[in-house]
């Protein structure tokens, strides 16, 4: 826990790439409003807003976004750990 608070701005910004990587596609491919133009990475990232950081007693620990509207109101959770790095990215309800 501690090195992830030491490293916070650090790992903030894996955690935002990781999310454009595993998610963007999904959004442009098949999210999108009827008129909405694809988003870019900095777009996406920009609605993205972090609510909550869980760290467990394993050392893993998931990021938790507000959506901004991208996937309808289901969260963003990006899961890793200090040691795997980042390993999951999903849109849970």
């Amino acid at each position: 826990a501690e090195a992830l608070w030491d490293e916070a701005a650090a790992w903030n910004r894996k955690v935002e790439d990781y999310a454009v990587q595993e998610l963007l596609t999904v959004k442009n491919d098949g999210w999108l409003e009827v008129d909405e133009e694809p988003l870019t990475t900095e777009q996406f990232k920009e609605r993205m807003t972090l609510e909550e950081i869980a760290i467990k007693r394993d050392g893993s620990f998931e990021f938790w976004h507000d959506d901004g509207d991208l996937f309808y109101g289901h969260s963003i959770m990006v899961a890793g750990s200090h040691e795997d790095g980042l390993t999951e990215a999903d849109i849970p309800g």
